[in-house]
């Protein structure tokens, strides 16, 4: 999203890391590089309520869309584009067992999803391990 295509007032969606989430917004504040939003809500990938969400943030435009399927398409995107990254990175039994020591598995908002996929990806690829839920 860019700029121009803000408004003081309307409505927009940003994914929240912490909560693995995308959030409905409003904008309250517009800068020169970014905007500052309230939110609102958590919603799911059709735009629909599913709890409350409460404070304030400042968003760079990219980081903004106008409907929560574009946050989520823009987000699942990312983290298939990771995914793909950090499995060309385990090509052996070592670099595998290396994986967790360099990236979150588990730290709350800190947590690193693609790195959780891709190395359940590889444990399954490298050493026929299924480690999924």
């Amino acid at each position: 999203m860019n700029k121009d295509n803000l408004k003081i007032g309307s409505n927009v969606y940003a994914y929240e890391r912490w909560g693995n989430s995308i959030l409905r917004a409003e904008v309250t504040k517009i800068y020169d590089d970014s905007c500052e939003l309230r939110f609102m809500n958590i919603v799911d990938r059709y735009g629909n309520d599913r709890g409350d969400m409460f404070g304030v943030s400042r968003r760079v435009f990219d980081q903004v869309w106008h409907t929560a399927k574009e946050a989520w398409a823009a987000i699942d995107k990312e983290h298939d584009n990771t995914v793909i990254r950090y499995s060309q990175n385990m090509e052996t039994v070592e670099d595998l067992l290396k994986f967790p020591l360099l990236h979150c598995l588990c730290g709350e908002e800190y947590t690193d999803y693609a790195a959780i996929d891709a190395y359940k990806k590889r444990c399954s690829e490298l050493l026929d391990i299924n480690l999924s839920d």
